[in-house]
């Protein structure tokens, strides 16, 4: 365990933040997991694609995930929801 004040300091920042980065990502995991399940369905529902997408943004905007992490993920998505509709 770190002794010095700065490297306690930064003990308790970085807990604080992987918390909220667990918060986020986890939000996100259940958004993304309604929007494959759409899918799966056959029919791709637009409004839980649009979901997925701003949960990307927001976890983005937050730190949680790299850009072109989500980036990825989101055109991933968005292809496979193009190929079930024909």
């Amino acid at each position: 365990m770190a002794r010095h004040k700065q490297a306690l300091k930064r003990h308790r920042q970085n807990l604080k933040r992987r918390e909220r980065n667990r918060a986020v990502i986890s939000n996100l995991r259940g958004i993304v997991k309604k929007a494959r399940a759409s899918i799966a369905t056959g029919k791709p529902d637009e409004a839980a694609l649009k979901d997925a997408t701003m949960a990307f943004d927001r976890a983005v905007s937050k730190g949680a995930l790299k850009k072109r992490t989500a980036s990825r993920r989101i055109s991933r998505l968005a292809r496979a929801a193009n190929r079930t509709k024909g």
